[in-house]
């Protein structure tokens, strides 16, 4: 929510459409880095469609694992693009006089990769594009729900 509470109140009321599980589920994780993460992502959907569009926002337990999946119906990328987009400063075809500096997909999968996790993007079926991140769920005292638990994370990584 706080990464929510980012955006204007009406723009992202009307646009973005948040799915969570009925379960309360754990990751070890930097809550600031992970907010920008959301920050990343949600901006990115929201500057890439059409204004009267939705974005979703749906996060998933997985065996393992967390997957935070943000989805447009965007100009989405060619598929030349796809291999590209988490390249700093590298800006698709069809973002010309969107404001943009070409980072914040860097940015998030320097994040992601700092919580031991994977990000990719894909052609979303019907039109845009959907980013889906995966981050490995806390390890519970004891083992056995097959969780990794996270390397440790240092700020000075960044």
């Amino acid at each position: 929510s706080s990464a929510v509470s980012h955006f204007d109140h009406k723009q992202v009321a009307s646009r973005l459409r948040v799915r969570l599980p009925d379960e309360i589920v754990t990751i070890d994780a930097d809550p600031t880095l992970l907010q920008e993460l959301a920050i990343n992502l949600i901006d990115n959907a929201l500057k890439y469609s059409e204004a009267s569009s939705v974005v979703d926002l749906t996060v998933t337990p997985r065996k393992g694992a967390i997957e935070i999946a943000v989805g447009d119906r965007g100009w989405g990328f060619a598929a030349d693009e796809l291999t590209r987009v988490f390249e700093r400063f590298y800006r698709g075809a069809r973002s010309a006089g969107v404001r943009g500096t070409g980072l914040g997909l860097a940015i998030c999968r320097a994040i992601v990769k700092a919580h031991g996790g994977r990000i990719n993007v894909e052609a979303r079926e019907g039109g845009g594009s959907v980013v889906v991140v995966s981050l490995p769920l806390r390890r519970r005292s004891g083992g056995g729900d097959g969780g990794e638990a996270a390397p440790a994370f240092d700020p000075g990584d960044r």
